[in-house]
């Protein structure tokens, strides 16, 4: 007989592989860890562009052998349930030289690895939409070209000598300067404009990201893109010929936000009166306005907040107390650590939220 624990997780695993089908048109156990958050962006990121601490991608799931085992059951009864179809995904990492497969699992389990290289559509899509989700998820990694961080490195071709600030790519984790990956040729276009970074990108034959590792965040910021020549001035000059339809369409997107987060904000409002009836009316819409704020990074921001998940809302509606109920900034400011902080304050947490969800 399963656990009520068993039971929130087969709920959970449900909610999220629904949730990545809509996104994405298709589905498999790597993007239902990814909605999960049992696999980090960082390490679906880093194992992509094969960082050698992301080598193998199963090394980097943040959830117990029990627990996998849970999520991979009741994905695959949800499948059966849907009748949906399994389609071949692609993870490959690219080069200037050769697309070559990651390495997913960490031992040679074939029947394993075919299971995380495969992923599920509903089957009665239409062949243009069938062809629009494999060409999207399917979409061959980028080009990478990173920028030097440490003191120096050698180029394993020319042995020129890379020091801080130059750029090189890898291959097979060697470095390669840019000339002998054949790269040289192409200008560097720093990030910043959107519209200018898009047009110059899809007017290059060829292009390449350019990455520098953020030692604080140990992450890889995007600082822009190497494209030809060419293709910027196409782009700064196609740019010049339709400025004022690009600022009329910057006008009306912004109305149309506007009314989005006001929308948003009133369905917030709506679920957290259904979750917390007893809940202010007044600390509601801030709770809402709060967490929905576009550009914050809040939970409300996220795909389950867009969505007013009540999950999400509760979430939002639990850190609203902590901060404006309890002690729980002062504690910081004092230096007590999060987590003893959060100890000291979960009582009194627990009682605000009880009484606003009394009926």
């Amino acid at each position: 007989m399963p656990t009520q624990s068993n039971s929130t997780m087969e709920q959970r695993t449900v909610a999220a592989a629904e949730q990545a089908l809509k996104g994405h048109g298709a589905v498999g156990p790597i993007e239902l860890l990814l909605q999960l958050g049992f696999l980090s962006q960082r390490a679906f990121d880093g194992w992509q562009r094969e960082h050698d601490y992301y080598r193998v991608l199963e090394e980097h799931i943040e959830c117990g052998a029990a627990k996998l085992q849970i999520v991979f059951d009741t994905f695959r009864r949800w499948v059966s349930e849907h009748g949906l179809e399994a389609m071949p995904a692609i993870y490959q990492a690219s080069s200037v030289r050769e697309t070559r497969d990651l390495r997913i699992v960490s031992t040679d389990n074939a029947e394993l690895d075919r299971f995380y290289r495969t992923r599920y559509r509903r089957s009665d899509l239409s062949p243009a939409r069938r062809k629009a989700i494999e060409k999207k998820i399917n979409a061959a990694v980028e080009l990478c070209v990173f920028i030097q961080t440490s003191d120096e490195t050698i180029c394993q071709e020319c042995d020129a000598r890379l020091g801080r600030g130059q750029m090189f790519c890898l291959e097979r984790q060697e470095p390669l300067c840019l000339d002998c990956a054949d790269l040289s040729h192409l200008e560097f276009l720093p990030a910043g404009d959107a519209t200018l970074t898009r047009r110059a990108k899809k007017a290059s034959p060829l292009h390449a990201v350019v990455l520098q590792f953020n030692r604080s965040r140990k992450r890889y910021d995007r600082r822009g893109l190497l494209v030809s020549r060419q293709s910027i001035d196409e782009a700064e000059d196609s740019m010049l010929q339709d400025a004022d339809k690009r600022q009329s369409q910057r006008e009306v997107a912004a109305v149309r936000r506007e009314q989005a987060d006001v929308a948003l904000v009133a369905k917030m409002t709506g679920v957290i009166a259904r979750l917390f009836p007893r809940c202010p009316a007044a600390s509601a819409k801030v709770i809402a306005q709060h967490t929905a704020q576009r550009g914050s990074g809040r939970i409300g921001r996220s795909a389950a907040g867009r969505e007013a998940d009540e999950r999400a809302v509760r979430l939002a509606v639990i850190a609203h107390i902590r901060h404006e109920h309890t002690d729980y900034d002062s504690l910081l400011m004092n230096g007590v650590p999060r987590d003893e902080a959060r100890r000291r304050i979960r009582m009194t947490v627990d009682q605000v939220a009880s009484q606003w969800e009394a009926s």
